[in-house]
C-alpha cells in the first residue's frame, strides 16, 4: 500500500470543550493526515487557542450556518488529493486513517463514511440512546448507499460537489445533501460500518427531541425542493432513513391520535386501531430493542417507550417540513440549487 496522502478538515464552532480529545486522537493515528485544517466558524470561546496547541492549520471565518460551508472552505485551503472531514465532537479510533487509505485504493470509490459506536464516555440515557439507535440505523445501510455522515466521511479532492445547502428553516442536513449531490452524478459512495467514530456530544431529553424533529424537517424539505433531482435519478433515496422507518413513524404517530380518541370517550375502535399499530409498530423496532438489553433491563425498557415517542416527534417533522415548504413555496422550491450550475 503506498503511502496515504490526506488532509483532516475539521468545521469548528464553541468547540473547545470536545477539540483537543478529537485532536489528540487524530495526531495519535498511523498514517499520519499531510494536514489537518481547523475551520474556526466565529467562535466566541477558547476553540481557536485550542487548536493552535496543535500542529493544525487554522482557518478563521464568520459563517455560523452549519457546518457545511465551513467544510468547503477548509476543502478550498486543502492540499491534498484525499479530504477526510472529521467532526469537532468526535474521536476517531486506532487504525481510522489506515482504514480509510484501504478504501481509496478502489480508483472507483468517491467517497467513503462511517457510524457511531454504540456507546462513548459521555453518560446519561438520550446521549446512550442516540448512539445506540444511530449506530443501527446506519448498520442497515451498510455497504453502497447516496448518503454521508458528517461526524466523519471522505470525499476525493476532484469528486467534492460545492453547493448551496438547504438552509432554512435549520441547517442540519447538508451532509446527506452532499452525498445526494454526488449520488446524482454517478460517483460511488461506501458507507463502511467499521469505520466507526465516539461521539463526545451530550443529549438531553430537550436537545434530543429537537434534533429527532428537525432532522425529519430538513429531510423533508429536501426531498420536495430536490424532487426534480430525484426524478432525474431514477427516485435513488438520499436519507438513512428506510421506508419501513418511516411507516413505523406513521404508526406511532397514528396511533397516539387513537389512543387518545379512546380515552375520550370514543369507543372501542380506536382502541383496537391504536393495538394494531403498536403491534406493527414494535414488530419493525423488534430488533433494535432487542440490541438495547444488551445496556441492561432498565435502559431497555426506557428504550420500548422512547422509541415510540421518538418517532412521533419524527413524524411531526416530516409533516411539518412538508407544510413549511408548502406554505414558502417560491425559486428555492422550484429549483435545484447548485445543481444545474454545478459540472
Amino acid at each position: 500500500m503506498k503511502p496515504a496522502v490526506f488532509s483532516v478538515i475539521i468545521p469548528a464552532r464553541n468547540t473547545a470543550a470536545t477539540l483537543p480529545l478529537c485532536l489528540e486522537a487524530i495526531f495519535s493515528q498511523s498514517p499520519n493526515p499531510s494536514e489537518v485544517i481547523v475551520v474556526n466558524d466565529g467562535s466566541s470561546d477558547a476553540t481557536r487557542e485550542t487548536a493552535l496547541r496543535f500542529p493544525c492549520r487554522v482557518i478563521d471565518v464568520h459563517i455560523a450556518g452549519g457546518a457545511m460551508k465551513p467544510r468547503f472552505e477548509g476543502a478550498r485551503h486543502a492540499s491534498s488529493e484525499l479530504l477526510v472531514f472529521i467532526d469537532a465532537d468526535v474521536v476517531v479510533p486506532a487504525g481510522t486513517f489506515e482504514r480509510i487509505a484501504r478504501r481509496f485504493e478502489d480508483g472507483s470509490l468517491s467517497a467513503l463514511t462511517g457510524r457511531l459506536t454504540r456507546s462513548s464516555r459521555v453518560s446519561g440515557f438520550f446521549t446512550r440512546y442516540k448512539n445506540e439507535y444511530m449506530h443501527y440505523i446506519f448498520g442497515r445501510r451498510a455497504g453502497e448507499t447516496d448518503f454521508l455522515y458528517g461526524s466523519i466521511f471522505a470525499v476525493r479532492a476532484r469528486d467534492l460537489v460545492p453547493f448551496i445547502p438547504l438552509s432554512k428553516p435549520f441547517t442540519d442536513v447538508a451532509d446527506s445533501e452532499l452525498g445526494f449531490q454526488l449520488a446524482l452524478r454517478g460517483k460511488r459512495i461506501m458507507l463502511d460500518p467499521d469505520l466507526e467514530v465516539e461521539h463526545l456530544k451530550h443529549y438531553s431529553f430537550t436537545s434530543l427531541v429537537r434534533n429527532d424533529f428537525v432532522i425529519p424537517f430538513m429531510f423533508m424539505r429536501l426531498l420536495l425542493t430536490r424532487r426534480e433531482a430525484a426524478v432525474r435519478n431514477g427516485g435513488r433515496r438520499f436519507s438513512h432513513a428506510a421506508l419501513s422507518q418511516v411507516l413505523a413513524a406513521a404508526a406511532a404517530f397514528s396511533g397516539s391520535f387513537s389512543l387518545a380518541a379512546w380515552l375520550l370517550g370514543a369507543g372501542p375502535v380506536p382502541a383496537l386501531l391504536a393495538l394494531a399499530l403498536a403491534v406493527f409498530f414494535y414488530a419493525v423496532w423488534a430488533p433494535f430493542l432487542k440490541r438495547c438489553f444488551s445496556s441492561g433491563p432498565v435502559f431497555a425498557v426506557n428504550a420500548f417507550f422512547f422509541t415510540w415517542l421518538d418517532a412521533v416527534v419524527m413524524f411531526s417533522g416530516m409533516l411539518a417540513g412538508f407544510v413549511y415548504h408548502q406554505v414558502n413555496r417560491g425559486p428555492e422550491g422550484r429549483t435545484v440549487t447548485g445543481l444545474e450550475a454545478a459540472p
